[in-house]
């Protein structure tokens, strides 16, 4: 057993270990995060260093100089990290959804509004009236927004649906439901939205 290994026998273990989880779960994406604060001279006077791994944050070190300890900017440091942390997480998740997205066949359009409406008149202004495509609409099935051609599949929730209908803006989807009462107990939703190719 060597105690005093080489370089190149630690970067071997290093990279030995990168493989391994790689294959188990995936890439790291380890980015450094580091953030330091200044007085009003810009010298350095508390510093946060650390990085995130697989969207989790981790701290080496939180150093405040005396002459500026309990006067909050640990706290502030800390909370600058976590919201620093959960941006680089959220914006690495919407990469990873979009990847899979097209590996799939699948186009990542956005986060959507999403309402409901029915074959009501107070949806529709006259009761029982065929969609703006001319096809009579279903629940399950039928979904009105604007900026894409009739026909357009879109997947919402794990259900696929297909654009027949208009009434609303691009990035608002209306889904029809089979009663008024269904349609207010859905409410309003902002979800993720995808073109199924």
């Amino acid at each position: 057993m060597n105690y005093n290994p080489s370089q190149e026998e630690i970067n071997f273990v290093n990279h030995a270990l990168e493989e391994f989880n790689t294959t188990a779960v995936g890439p790291d994406n380890h980015e450094l995060l580091n953030i330091v604060e200044y007085d009003s001279k810009g010298n350095v006077i508390a510093g946060i260093l650390g990085g995130t791994y697989w969207g989790w944050m981790h701290l080496d070190i939180l150093w405040v100089d005396e002459k500026y300890r309990k006067s909050g900017i640990g706290s502030r440091l800390l909370k600058a990290a976590e919201e620093e942390a959960a941006q680089k997480a959220a914006e690495e998740a919407a990469r990873a959804e979009e990847e899979e997205a097209s590996q799939s066949g699948k186009t990542y359009l956005g986060t959507f509004k999403i309402t409901a409406y029915c074959h009501c008149a107070k949806c529709n202004g006259r009761a029982g009236q065929p969609t703006a495509s001319g096809a009579w609409p279903y629940s399950g099935h039928t979904v009105a927004m604007g900026g894409v051609p009739f026909g357009t599949k879109l997947l919402i929730n794990g259900t696929v649906y297909t654009v027949e209908d208009r009434g609303t803006p691009y990035g608002h989807v209306d889904i029809f439901m089979d009663s008024h009462e269904e349609a207010l107990d859905w409410g309003l939703h902002y979800l993720d939205v995808y073109q199924v190719n």
